[in-house]
Order: structure tokens, then sequence, then C-alpha cells
């Protein structure tokens, strides 16, 4: 019976450590804001060659608001599993 309830406990620190996110959100918020405009300067830099500045910035906004779309989902469907 000793067993179990070590085992228990185990099993509780390992499922505590599991659900602690890495990060703190306001880091990753920081983090994903960094990227997102990075990425869509650099992506309307390499397409204004090509379209002209207008259609590239637009291209750029779309790249780096489809990334928040990504991180944004990710965070709805996260605790809608976690409510099952």
């Amino acid at each position: 019976m000793a067993k179990k309830g070590k085992n228990r406990a185990k099993k509780q620190d390992a499922d505590a450590y599991v659900n602690e996110p890495w990060i703190s959100q306001r880091s990753g918020k920081i983090i994903i804001t960094v990227l997102s405009t990075g990425l869509a300067v650099w992506m309307t830099w390499q397409i204004t060659p090509a379209l002209g500045l207008a259609e590239a910035a637009l291209w750029g906004i779309g790249f780096g608001a489809s990334i928040w779309l990504i991180f944004l989902g990710m965070q709805y469907f996260q605790k809608w599993i976690r409510r099952q």
C-alpha cells in the first residue's frame, strides 16, 4: 500500500510540472510582438521590389497578423482542452 501512495505523489508532481507554463504570459506576448513585427518588416522588404511598397506592406501586415492569429488560436485551444 505504501507504494501506491508514493506513486500517486510522484504522478501529482509530474502533472504539476507538465501543467506549468514554460514562460510567463507577459514574456510570451513580448516575444510574439517582436517576432511578428520583425517578420512583417522582413517580408515587406523582400516583396517590395516585385510588388511595390503599398502591396508589399499589406502582405507584411497580413503575415504579422497571421502569427498573432495562430498564437491566440492556440491559447484558446489550450483553455478549451484543459476544461475537458
